[in-house]
This record gives structure tokens, sequence and C-alpha cells, in this order.
């Protein structure tokens, strides 16, 4: 069974729903971006890294980093 994946999540999900979407067999790169961008909307940027580096999406690490030197 698997998650049910967002592409516009809202909200973070609960922990357990975290780590399989992070660590899950193939979801897909558009869902680890869609996360990614949240997670930096709530500013919670380490959340964020992990999403950006699992999808190695560049600008998304870019972000991070600009974020993190404010």
């Amino acid at each position: 069974m698997g998650v049910p994946y967002s592409t516009n999540p809202v909200s973070p999900p609960d922990p357990l729903k975290r780590h399989e979407i992070l660590y899950g067999r193939q979801v897909p790169r558009e869902v680890l971006l869609a996360y990614g961008k949240m997670y930096l909307r709530l500013d919670r940027v380490w959340d964020a890294l992990y999403f950006f580096e699992l999808a190695r999406d560049e600008e998304g690490l870019r972000e991070v980093r600009m974020a993190l030197l404010e």
C-alpha cells in the first residue's frame, strides 16, 4: 500500500506519512518538489532541504541556501 501523494500540499503531513514520502519507493519528483516548496513557505528550511535533496533540485537547494544566509 502506498501513501496518497499530493502535488499541492497545504500543511505538513504527520511524521509517519512524511517518512513514507521521503523514503518510500518511486515517489514522483513532482511530489518531493511540492513538499519542499511547502516547507519553504512555512519557513521550515531544514525540512525543505530533505525534499529538495531527494528530488535533486538545484533551484530548490539554491532557495534553501539563500534562506539560511538571511
